[in-house]
């Protein structure tokens, strides 16, 4: 199982994956962002680089709404 991190006071160190449910504003560690440690994230690479063709592991990446529902869809099944 994939955990999913709610709490940014629970976050030790800066090992982890960011999504922020808005633009990004170059501020990092937002209290509206869910967390994915690395090794969790990687479980779900595959589904990102399939639906976002523009992915980029160590960048920020602004996905769009559709692009979401794509990558949640392939998420579900």
């Amino acid at each position: 199982m994939i955990n999913v991190i709610y709490d940014i006071k629970t976050l030790e160190g800066s090992c982890y994956i960011e999504v922020l449910p808005d633009r990004y504003n170059d501020k990092c560690w937002n209290a509206s962002s869910i967390f994915f440690t690395e090794d969790n994230f990687g479980y779900i690479v595959p589904v990102f680089e399939k639906c976002y063709k523009k992915f980029d592991y160590f960048g920020v990446n602004e996905i769009d709404t559709d692009t979401w529902k794509i990558i949640l869809k392939e998420l579900g099944s």
